[in-house]
């Protein structure tokens, strides 16, 4: 008998998730069958690849010298399938994270331009929070994270997504003005309503209050947007929140925006480990980006451009 891929990848992902269980998940089959897949190398090989005293996945020191020589392979038998292959044939699992701004704005869509390029593909998104999600990236728990780009650099790929403009608002009653947008003074004499603590935007409400001079005491927290904006047209106090997604508050006078002076927009970005599944997925992404109701969007749709994962312009 001669070792095969399938051996090599058990080991392989046993050895980067930490475990049997979480490599079957990955391969969609048992632990009986890694455990088999592996032991049946092993005998072939007349030598232990994984340490058996030591933590689930590790490695023994011949495993060491091979891991890296396994990993190569598998991403290249990768390249060679996605090259060769029929993307309607393909019958793969992704593994994705998106932020709950995304998933109330253009997730349908970007659903929708996946299954016309993977039809079969099984799709797994989960809504977090970008630094909970960046290390199950790392970990390979996930194939790819949509969500704002934090200020650390990553050592993974980075595909620029755009922009989305948040802003301060709270209801018109709680103003002393009587209804007419209010300024950064006002801040100061309202309860504050922020997003999850762990979040981006929350570290952004941080940074924008510090810069004003303003103190953070005892916000009420809430790791839901809608929910946010709903507690603030109820005069609980001040959010932020995008402006463009929640314009039809504005728009009708249930909330009125806090002057802090001019903000740059929060940066989203694609990230992903680039392998040509998820490459192509980063793209669809760029091409499918729409934050608002009618408001910003890239000048191509997800019909239209490449699929490739060329087109966007990657950091």
């Amino acid at each position: 008998m001669q070792v095969t891929l399938k051996q090599i990848e058990a080991v392989y992902w046993v050895h980067v998730l930490g475990g049997f269980m979480a490599a079957a998940r990955r391969l969609n089959t048992s632990q009986s069958t890694i455990s088999k897949r592996i032991a049946e190398l092993e005998l072939q090989v007349g030598l232990e690849v994984l340490d058996r005293q030591a933590p689930p996945g590790t490695l023994s020191l011949k495993g060491r010298e091979i891991i890296a020589d396994f990993g190569a392979m598998l991403r290249l038998r990768d390249r060679i399938e996605f090259t060769l292959g029929d993307t309607q044939s393909y019958t793969g699992r992704l593994r994705f994270g998106l932020t709950e701004m995304i998933a109330l704005t253009w997730l349908p869509k970007l659903l929708t331009a996946i299954k016309s390029v993977y039809p079969r593909i099984a799709l797994e998104p989960r809504i977090d929070v970008v630094s909970n999600m960046l290390p199950q990236l790392m970990e390979h728990r996930l194939d790819l994270v949509l969500g704002p780009r934090p200020s650390t650099e990553l050592d993974c790929t980075v595909v620029e997504l755009g922009g989305l403009d948040y802003a301060w608002m709270v209801s018109p009653q709680v103003l002393k003005s009587g209804g007419s947008d209010g300024d950064a003074r006002q801040l100061g004499q309202l309860s504050l309503l922020t997003y999850a603590e762990n979040s981006q935007l929350h570290h952004r409400m941080r940074a924008a209050l510090s810069h004003l001079g303003l103190d953070w005491e005892k916000p009420i927290t809430c790791n839901s947007l809608k929910a946010l904006a709903e507690l603030a047209r109820a005069g609980m106090g001040a959010t932020y929140i995008p402006r463009d997604y929640f314009k039809q508050y504005l728009d009708a006078g249930e909330l009125v925006t806090i002057d802090t002076g001019p903000e740059a927009p929060l940066q989203y970005a694609a990230f992903h480990l680039d392998n040509p599944v998820s490459r192509t997925i980063a793209a669809l992404a760029y091409q499918t980006c729409d934050f608002a109701f009618g408001g910003h969007a890239h000048p191509s749709s997800y019909g239209d451009g490449p699929t490739d994962g060329t087109a966007p312009p990657y950091a």
